[in-house]
């Protein structure tokens, strides 16, 4: 559900912003505030991306994840006071293209995520896909007989 009115004005601001085209890209959005997750949402859906996992909580995100193939994962390190950092971890272990998002300093990832892109809070339409873009290209580089 769209918080915008109708027509979903969201889809053309973010086409007009669009760096990256998430058309087949399987996504997790997991982020503590659910105004800003339907925002999110529909940021993700103007740049084509299919959400297949919108999680509040960590254990509802993880749960959904083990069952549920995702090409990238869009992450708030701070959902409902528990940290994601761990969670994190894993996704990156597993080779899940990760963006976190926060409004916390960088300073405060442990050495293993300090390679992942972070977008700061308030983030915009142009930031996350940004972000995105760099994590597909980070991982075409790293496997380039699986570009489609």
């Amino acid at each position: 559900m769209s918080i915008f009115a109708q027509p979903r004005i969201a889809d053309s601001v973010v086409r007009r912003l669009r760096t990256v085209d998430l058309t087949g890209k399987r996504m997790m959005l997991a982020e503590g505030e659910p105004l800003v997750l339907m925002l999110l949402e529909d940021i993700v859906a103007g740049l084509g991306g299919e959400i297949v996992i919108s999680a509040t909580k960590i254990a509802h995100a993880r749960e959904r994840v083990h069952s549920t193939f995702i090409d990238a994962a869009i992450l708030d390190i701070n959902l409902e006071e528990e940290l994601g950092l761990p969670f994190a971890e894993e996704l990156v272990r597993k080779g899940i293209c990760l963006v976190l998002a926060t409004g916390y300093a960088r300073d405060l990832l442990p050495s293993s995520l300090k390679a992942v892109p972070l977008i700061e809070k308030p983030y915009t339409a142009r930031d996350i896909s940004k972000a995105l873009q760099s994590v597909f290209d980070a991982k075409e580089k790293q496997e380039p007989n699986l570009r489609s």
